[in-house]
Parts: C-alpha cells; sequence; structure tokens
C-alpha cells in the first residue's frame, strides 16, 4: 500500500529544502551546462570547460579522488556562482578566491580538508556551509565563529 504525504508535510519539507537552497537547481547530468556542471574527478583531473559565467551551480563527485588548491582556484573564474558542492575525497584548500560575491551556499561534506579561508566565508554572503563528516578538518573554534556570524554550519 502506497501511503501518500499530505500537502502540509510536503510544504514543510519544501521549506527546509528552500532554506538550504537544495530545490533552487536540481542535482544530476540532465542538468547541464552553462547554468549547472555536475562534474566527477578521473584520477585526480577534473575540467570546467563546459562552464561559463552563467554557471550558477557546480556539483563535484570527488570520491575516488584529490583536488589540488590549482584545480579548485579555477572555481573563481564563475561569477555567478552560488552553490559549490564537492562530495568526498581529498581537497588540499579551498583558496580564498573561490568564495566569490554571489556563493550562497558551500557544501563540502565527506571531504578532507587541507584548509578553508574561514575569514573570506564570514565576510561573504555565504549562508550556509555543509561540513558534514569532513574529517575533523575545521577546528571548533572556527565553527563556532562562524556560526556567531550567522552562518549556518552543518556539521
Amino acid at each position: 500500500m502506497i501511503q501518500q504525504i499530505n500537502e502540509s508535510e510536503k510544504n514543510r519539507i519544501r521549506n527546509l529544502h528552500r532554506k538550504h537552497f537544495i530545490l533552487n537547481e536540481q542535482v544530476g547530468p540532465m542538468h547541464n551546462a552553462p547554468t549547472h556542471l555536475h562534474l566527477t574527478t578521473h584520477e585526480n583531473d577534473i575540467s570546467f570547460d563546459e562552464g561559463s559565467e552563467e554557471t550558477r551551480r557546480i556539483d563535484i563527485e570527488n570520491n575516488t579522488g584529490g583536488l589540488s588548491t590549482e584545480q579548485i582556484m579555477e572555481l573563481s573564474r564563475f561569477p555567478n556562482l552560488e552553490v559549490l558542492h564537492i562530495d568526498g575525497g581529498v581537497v588540499q584548500s579551498i583558496p580564498a578566491e573561490v568564495i566569490t560575491p554571489n556563493l550562497m551556499f558551500l557544501s563540502l561534506p565527506g571531504t578532507e580538508l587541507g584548509g578553508l579561508p574561514v575569514e573570506e566565508i564570514v565576510n561573504s554572503n555565504v549562508k550556509v556551509l555543509n561540513i558534514r563528516n569532513t574529517k575533523e578538518s575545521i577546528s571548533p573554534e572556527d565553527i563556532m565563529y562562524m556560526q556567531e556570524n550567522g552562518i549556518d554550519v552543518i556539521t
């Protein structure tokens, strides 16, 4: 028997998703450039060639690889980027230049981070920082500092 979700529960779920920008752009390979890039690292290699200034969301599946600071630095060429999601793997560091004025949602779940530009994040338009399962790459003091400055830090 299929159970229906009532309209009130549907609205509650939608509001939670909107709060965290999940529904603003659909995730998946069916949504292509220029506004949404869905990429996968292959042997520590990745290409952002499909993107343009119109790109607003980038999702990177990094489960099998590592991304250098120089590779991540290429993301600074997307001035309209609103959502950056890097899932898993090793990320050498997130350079300050990647925290562009339009970035509102930074998601790095399951990554091993070498560095995060905390001051730039605090002084930016980032509203949500997802660092769930980051293997303790960010100090509790930095997390508290970001939360005190109005950033919703998901741990």
